[in-house]
């Protein structure tokens, strides 16, 4: 099996050049790729090591390009544990990132709405925590010391100054609302949630519900 050093090392001699930044596109957001202006196109079948990304809509592509005064790469597509992947292979893609240089990992998803009473289908939401409690941690196994702790600090998961970010250039871009934060509750599906489940996840304080992100989120922290 190759080794995110390997799938890195690829990913490298085809870019020639460091990114600093990586954004991980889901489910109907693909087309803010467009954000690169002549991007460097790899599909993930010619990328050692990843997984194959099966779901519909999803373009299974990494993109690179520019984007500022920043090398940016972009995930068009990720990868699922309901996909029949292990945690291991899930982990892949994102320890290459880590290893290829990236400083800031930015994560996007569909999610369903837990509070419907003042969330519209297409709100935006900006996660400021997280509920993991029905899934296998993506760190379970012998820890990889070079990347980081044994034991990780979950405690600034998602960091305010980044979300403050976000909420000012959703004022600048001119959006009719800014987007709220709140709690996002990982299942690993492919299942929807029961009436039973989302009673329960209202209760522990959820605000949306999806089947990706938090493995990645929980990566991206044990990589610093």
């Amino acid at each position: 099996m190759t080794g995110y050093k390997e799938t890195a090392e690829f990913l490298l001699q085809r870019l020639n050049k460091r990114p600093d930044i990586a954004l991980i596109l889901g489910s109907g957001l693909g087309e803010v790729a467009a954000i690169l202006d002549d991007p460097t196109i790899i599909p993930y079948d010619e990328v050692p090591g990843f997984p194959r990304s099966t779901v519909v809509g999803h373009r299974g592509r990494l993109l690179a390009g520019e984007v500022g005064q920043h090398t940016v790469w972009i995930m068009q597509g990720r990868f699922h544990y309901y996909e029949g992947y292990d945690m291991a292979q899930l982990a892949l893609p994102i320890r290459t990132l880590i290893y290829a240089g990236i400083k800031l990992i930015v994560l996007t998803n569909a999610a369903g709405a837990l509070r419907p009473e003042r969330q519209r289908i297409g709100d935006l939401m900006l996660i400021r925590d997280q509920l993991c409690l029905f899934a296998p941690s993506v760190l379970r196994g012998p820890n990889i010391d070079e990347l980081g702790p044994r034991f990780v600090d979950l405690s600034d998961l998602y960091p305010r100054k980044y979300r403050e970010i976000c909420r000012r250039a959703a004022v600048e871009s001119g959006l009719s609302t800014v987007p709220e934060e709140g709690v996002y509750a990982y299942l690993p599906g492919p299942h929807f949630e029961t009436p039973a489940d989302i009673k329960a996840l209202q209760i522990l304080g959820a605000d949306a519900v999806g089947m990706s992100t938090v493995p990645e989120a929980i990566l991206a922290a044990h990589g610093g």
